[in-house]
């Protein structure tokens, strides 16, 4: 979900021990000029509802290393999630750390924010 939605459901999502989110990513979506925060929206009927929850430190570790342009450490981190948890997300974003090690973007302007 967007960060837009996120916020109208935040409130409800908080108060609902059947709900959860974690934070996604930062894209600027094809087309599209402003970036869009996204969100999973964790359910507790989902068989994955605890590996993802536990995760959300270690994926935010992960992101904030993506994000400071350490794509070597952030890679094996979201690597990590994966092999350890089974969680896709991880490596998409390895993918993506792999991309951004061989071809550097200009880190005076990156703010970990993907084009698509």
């Amino acid at each position: 979900m967007s960060h837009r939605f996120f916020a109208f459901a935040e409130a409800f999502i908080d108060t609902d021990p059947r709900f959860s989110s974690r934070f996604i990513d930062r894209v600027v979506l094809k087309g599209f000029k402003e970036p869009v925060t996204l969100f999973e929206l964790l359910l507790d009927n989902d068989p994955d509802f605890s590996i993802k929850h536990e995760t959300i430190q270690a994926y935010g570790e992960a992101y904030a290393q993506f994000c400071s342009g350490n794509w070597t450490a952030a890679g094996k981190k979201f690597l990590d999630i994966f092999r350890e948890h089974g969680l896709t997300a991880g490596v998409a974003m390895a993918l993506r750390c792999d991309a951004l090690a061989g071809s550097p973007p200009d880190m005076t302007t990156w703010k970990g924010i993907w084009r698509l």
